[in-house]
C-alpha cells in the first residue's frame, strides 16, 4: 500500500525539525540573515524601505524583506520565538518547492505517479536543501517561485493551455526575481523556449515570448518606479550588483573566510584586486582592473576563473576546508546522476523530455555564469540541483524494480 502525501510531508517534517534542533545545538541555527538587517528594521521602525534620515534601502530586492518582517510581526502577535517561527516558515516553504518538484515531474511524465514521488523524496532528503534552511535566506522562497513559475510554463508548452497559464508563470516569475536579483535574464530563457519549442505556429511563438517578458516586466516595473522616485536612482531589481562582483575577488582578504591553498595565479589576481579595492568602485572598474590583468597574464586570469567555476559547486562562504571536501563529494555524486539521467532522457527521443532537459541545462549554465561573476557559492546553484532530481528520478523509475511503497 503506497503511502499518503500527508505521510510523506509529515516524516519529512519530522526530519527538518530534527535537522533544526541539531543546527540548534551546534550554534548555527539563526533567524537574522545581515544582509536584510537593515531594510527589516527600516520597516519596522518606518513601515517602508526609507529609514529616520531618508536613506532608501534598495541592496536587495523587497520581497524577502517583506517576508521576514512579516515573521516578526507574527513573532510579536503570537508570543512565539522568531527563531521558531522562522524554523517553521523555512522548513513549509522548502516541503512546498517538494510538492512543486512533484507536479512539475507529472507534467513531464504523465502518468509516472512513481517517478514523482521519486523526485520529491530525492529533493526533500538533499542535504544541501536541508541545511539551506538553517538561517532565513533568499534562496528558499526563491525556489518557491522558480518551481511554482516553471510548473506553469510547461503546462502551457506542453497542455497546449491558454495564454492564462503563461501570465502566471511570468508573474510568478518576476516575484521570484523580485526575491533574488541573481535570476534577472532568466525571462530571456523563457522567450528563447517558447520561440523554438512553438517554431511551427511563428504567430503563437512571438506573441508568447512577448508576453512573456512583458509580464515579467511590468511586474518588475513597480519596484524599479518606487526606486527611481525615492533614491533618484534607475534599479531594475538591486543596487548592489557591481559589490557582489567586487567581493568575487577577495577569496581570502574577508576575516570571517578561512584561507584556502590556491594556484600563485589564483592568489596574484586576488591579491592584485584587493591591493587596488579603493580604485574600484563600478563594472567599468572591474573591467579596467581585468583588461589590465589580460595583457599581463592571460594564462592567470583564466584559471581565476577556471578555478571559481570549480568552486561553484561546492563553495561556502566561509571557505570551511573541511565542509567543502565532504560537499565536493556529495556534489560529484548528484552531478554523475543527472548527468546519467540526462543521457537517458535524451536517447528516449521525446520532444517533452529534450525540452525539460534544455530548458535545465540553459537555467543551470546561467546560474553558473552567474556564480562565475560574483563568489563562487554552492547556494547560487541550489534551484537548478533542485531540478536534477528530477532526471535523477527517471533514472532510479527506469531501473530500479517496481516494489515498495513509493
Amino acid at each position: 500500500m503506497k503511502m499518503s502525501y500527508r505521510t510523506y510531508y509529515l516524516i519529512f517534517f519530522i526530519l527538518y525539525g530534527i535537522a533544526h534542533i541539531v543546527f540548534y545545538k551546534l550554534g548555527i541555527l539563526s533567524s537574522e540573515s545581515q544582509d536584510y538587517t537593515a531594510s527589516v528594521q527600516s520597516l519596522i521602525n518606518n513601515g517602508s524601505f526609507l529609514d529616520e534620515t531618508g536613506f532608501f534601502w534598495n541592496k536587495t530586492p523587497p520581497v524577502f524583506p517583506i517576508w521576514l518582517y512579516f515573521q516578526y510581526q507574527l513573532a510579536a502577535f503570537t508570543g512565539i520565538p522568531q527563531m521558531i517561527i522562522t524554523s517553521l516558515c523555512s522548513i513549509v516553504l522548502t516541503l512546498f518547492s517538494g510538492h512543486l518538484i512533484h507536479s512539475i515531474s507529472l507534467v513531464i511524465f504523465p502518468e509516472k505517479e512513481r517517478l514523482a514521488r521519486i523526485a520529491m523524496c530525492l529533493f526533500l532528503a538533499c542535504p544541501f536543501i536541508i541545511y539551506a534552511t538553517y538561517k532565513p535566506l533568499s534562496l528558499v522562497p526563491f525556489c518557491v517561485f522558480l518551481y511554482a513559475s516553471l510548473l506553469y510554463f510547461f503546462r502551457f508548452l506542453y497542455r497546449n493551455t491558454t495564454y492564462k497559464e503563461l501570465i502566471i508563470s511570468s508573474f510568478l516569475l518576476a516575484l521570484a526575481l523580485l526575491t533574488r536579483p541573481i535570476g534577472i535574464l532568466i525571462p530571456l530563457i523563457y522567450a528563447f523556449v517558447c520561440i523554438v519549442y512553438l517554431f511551427k505556429n511563428k504567430k503563437k511563438a512571438a506573441l508568447s515570448a512577448i508576453i512573456s517578458l512583458a509580464v515579467t516586466a511590468l511586474t518588475i516595473a513597480p519596484w524599479s518606479v518606487y526606486n527611481y522616485v525615492k533614491s533618484n536612482q534607475f534599479v531594475v531589481l538591486s543596487s548592489h550588483g557591481v559589490n557582489s562582483i567586487i567581493d568575487g575577488f577577495n577569496l581570502s582578504n574577508k576575516f570571517y573566510r578561512e584561507k584556502i591553498p590556491v594556484s600563485e595565479d589564483v592568489a596574484m589576481i586576488s591579491n592584485s584586486f584587493y591591493q587596488q579595492r579603493e580604485e574600484v568602485h563600478s563594472l567599468s572598474d572591474v573591467l579596467t582592473f581585468l583588461k589590465e590583468k589580460w595583457k599581463e597574464d592571460k594564462g592567470a586570469v583564466l584559471n581565476f576563473y577556471a578555478y571559481k567555476a570549480q568552486r561553484v559547486w561546492y563553495g561556502l562562504d566561509s571557505q570551511n576546508s573541511k565542509k567543502e571536501r565532504v560537499i565536493k563529494i556529495i556534489s560529484i555524486v548528484y552531478i554523475l546522476f543527472f548527468v546519467v539521467g540526462s543521457i537517458v532522457l535524451f536517447r528516449q527521443k521525446q520532444r517533452h523530455y529534450s525540452w525539460w532537459l534544455i530548458t535545465v541545462f540553459l537555467i543551470t549554465f546561467y546560474f553558473w555564469g552567474m556564480a562565475l561573476l560574483v563568489v563562487p557559492l554552492l547556494r547560487y546553484m541550489l534551484p537548478s540541483m533542485g531540478l536534477f532530481m528530477i532526471s535523477i528520478a527517471f533514472v532510479c523509475d527506469y531501473y530500479v524494480p517496481k516494489r515498495g511503497r513509493l
